[in-house]
């Protein structure tokens, strides 16, 4: 009887040894997973950082672009604008020599030639006061038509300036488009650029967060399983406790003491240890044993 006694604590440590021993395995498998899984989500989001960063990098460029793009744009705005005004400032003087042309024309040195013509008549012709009168007349009116002459070759003029200012502004106005086409294709690019971007990083986040809720399942796996481990060992120590008791027991002076410490117990109606339970119980045994 004392031998099975001895043995049965010993076979309990053993199976709880072997017991925690496979918890105490199971809860490191469990916790390597979760580093594992810790550690790809963190690569993951060092990626997803990386990513962000060249991404801004690339908008940054592409808004700089957009921005000398817009400013190239309102001048090359502002030059359309006076080449607007200028053409029609040329449109309106050629209608206007148009309508000269049709009343005086423009042969300003013929015009000029008959007034000589007519102030030599005056001065070396005798005439008489009609006569004299109506080429005075006809002076007036070529000097009144040499005046409008004189105003259409400043219309001329004018219009000779117009045109060439629209041609020079045509010019300036190629400059710009050429100087515009450039930043415009550098800033497609990194549109289409930012965009591939936007897009890888958006997947990366997807499975950062995908990796973070697999460690977290993992880590709660890990934790439950770490609980358990704690669990068997409080019952391991325990065991151990109670096997170490059980061996005092066989000192007959630790057994008498724990049998009188468990009857003062019953009487007070406390609860008995199991050391104490177990000596009151082998007095019990003796006893029946004798009778």
């Amino acid at each position: 009887m004392n031998k099975t006694r001895v043995e049965q604590p010993t076979l309990e440590i053993s199976a709880q040894i072997e017991e925690v021993e496979l918890l105490r395995k199971e809860r490191e498998k469990l916790r390597e997973e979760a580093l594992k899984l810790a550690d790809q989500r963190n690569r993951l989001n060092e990626n997803f950082n990386a990513l962000k960063m060249e991404t801004k990098t690339y908008k940054d460029r592409r808004d700089e672009l957009n921005k000398k793009v817009q400013e190239l744009k309102t001048k090359k705005k502002l030059i359309r604008d006076k080449i607007s005004a200028r053409l029609s400032e040329a449109r309106n003087l050629r209608e206007k020599l148009h309508l000269l042309d049709k009343k005086i024309g423009r042969n300003y040195s013929g015009t000029a030639e008959k007034i000589r013509e007519l102030e030599w008549t005056i001065q070396t012709s005798s005439l008489s006061a009609s006569e004299e009168k109506q080429l005075i007349n006809q002076i007036k009116m070529l000097e009144s038509q040499r005046s409008v002459q004189k105003n259409v070759r400043e219309m001329e003029g004018k219009l000779i300036e117009l045109n060439a200012e629209v041609g020079a502004l045509r010019i300036e106005e190629n400059k710009v488009k050429q100087e515009m086409s450039r930043p415009v294709e550098e800033s497609g690019l990194l549109h289409k650029k930012v965009l591939e971007l936007a897009k890888e990083t958006s997947e990366v986040k997807d499975k950062a967060d995908e990796m973070h809720s697999a460690y977290l399942e993992a880590k709660g796996r890990a934790d439950e399983a770490h609980s358990k481990y704690l669990k068997s060992m409080i019952k391991l120590k325990k065991l151990k406790e109670e096997s170490r008791e059980s061996a005092k027991l066989r000192n007959s002076e630790y057994r008498r003491i724990m049998k009188e410490k468990a009857k003062d117990k019953l009487k007070k109606g406390q609860k008995l240890s199991f050391v104490e339970f177990t000596a009151l119980a082998e007095e019990e045994v003796g006893k029946a044993v004798s009778g």
